[in-house]
């Protein structure tokens, strides 16, 4: 016969291993670091979880199933955070981030990092960005000095350009409406390897004789390795854009899109959102056997990109990039408005690139490099033929380069 003592010991016994189980759960302590990324999928019933972290340390977690309420402790006591959410640790004074579900609604993946881009990084956004700007911004100003008269090609990138317009450098009248479209491509090696290509089209109105307003869209697609990742990128955009005829031989253009890229690497596909602007000065100075074209161009875009889970079990944090781009340069054409009709006119470009990047997962890269063109350029039938071969840096470890076929169309 069993008597009530051992009874009591059992019981007692197995409610203090049940508290020591509990107590271990509630006082579970990873390493940021540990098992690559310290991945861990998170219950309520698993209580607390502590990471030990250091400066510069990046937790992020998401959503695995459910809707749970995620609380959060650095310090001050737990409150309630997003999901899917990030933080960095930006001080030496925390040592333990502490993570923990407030009911059961579901589970979390929680990770941490130290010092380490996630597997994107800054690798197919800053190109796909890149080159869909490129397109953009060479886009309206090759249709802008259509539409003003002024002919000449936009430097410093690769493109196919078409346009309605029939006002090339003849003096009659431009038509009300236009239409145009620019294909672009680059090819990447260094940091980065890969390539792009974009098509980016466009519909303006002249407003007066000095002023257009349009309307732009566009598509991407981005093929880059980084570290061994393969990536890809395909980038819907929207847009609007003006061009200005500042006087007889200078033409401001600027415009402000919006893109929603989508992204596979590591067996996941995310989408971001991607809010650019650009602006471009150009001008134009004819002399009996040269003409010059100064060019200023600039553009910046912010893009959001949320955190993801990789094959393996890997969550990347969330990441915010802002980019500055500006190029400063001049092109020469060894012939002048005096050339026969027809006639292939060599020219030479040579600018100073300016490249500015920040993101919460690489920090901030700085480039400045010159960018050098050769090519031709000339009546060909009822439009304006142009070839090109250029190269220059889009990243302080990247180095773009191509041949550009360009056409424009008027009739």
């Amino acid at each position: 016969m069993i008597s009530l003592r051992r009874v009591a010991r059992a019981l007692g016994a197995s409610l203090l291993v049940s508290g020591l189980i509990a107590t271990a759960a509630a006082a579970a302590t990873i390493t940021c670091g540990e098992r690559g990324s310290s991945y861990r999928r998170l219950s309520e019933a698993d209580g607390a979880l502590t990471i030990s972290v250091t400066r510069n340390s990046h937790v992020s977690w998401q959503a695995y199933s459910g809707t749970p309420r995620v609380e959060a402790d650095i310090g001050g006591g737990y409150v309630t955070v997003i999901a899917p959410g990030d933080f960095r640790i930006a001080s030496d004074s925390l040592t333990a981030f502490r993570i923990r579900l407030a009911d059961a609604a579901g589970e979390i993946l929680v990770s941490c990092v130290n010092n380490q881009p996630p597997l994107l990084g800054n690798a197919a956004s800053s190109v796909a960005a890149d080159n869909q700007l490129g397109a953009t911004t060479t886009g309206i100003g090759a249709n802008s000095l259509s539409r003003f008269g002024m002919g000449g090609d936009v430097i410093s990138q690769n493109r196919i350009f078409m346009s309605s317009s029939n006002h090339g450098r003849a003096s009659f009248t431009a038509p009300d409406w236009s239409g145009w479209a620019t294909v672009e491509g680059r090819v990447y090696s260094g940091g980065i390897s890969g390539t792009a290509l974009d098509f980016v089209g466009g519909v303006d109105r002249l407003v007066t004789p000095d002023l257009l307003l349009g309307v732009l869209g566009g598509y991407g697609r981005a093929f880059v390795t980084q570290s061994g990742t393969p990536q890809t990128s395909n980038s819907p955009m929207i847009g609007t854009y003006l061009g200005l005829r500042l006087n007889a031989i200078s033409v401001l253009d600027a415009f402000v899109s919006f893109a929603r890229p989508q992204y596979q690497v590591s067996g996941t596909t995310f989408l971001s959102s991607r809010l650019s602007a650009g602006i471009n000065l150009s001008g134009r100075f004819e002399r009996p056997k040269t003409t010059i074209e100064p060019f200023l161009h600039a553009t910046t875009y912010r893009e959001a990109q949320p955190s993801y889970m990789i094959s393996g079990g890997s969550v990347i944090a969330a990441n915010a990039t802002q980019h500055l781009n500006a190029s400063l340069g001049v092109k020469v054409e060894f012939a002048g408005s005096d050339s026969a009709e027809g006639a292939l006119v060599p020219y030479v470009s040579a600018a100073a690139d300016y490249r500015w990047s920040n993101t919460t997962a690489t920090g901030t890269d700085i480039s400045l490099a010159p960018r050098f063109a050769f090519g031709v350029e000339g009546t060909l039938g009822k439009g304006r033929f142009s070839a090109k071969i250029d190269m220059g840096k889009t990243r302080s470890d990247t180095i773009d380069r191509g041949v550009r076929l360009g056409y424009e169309m008027k009739w």
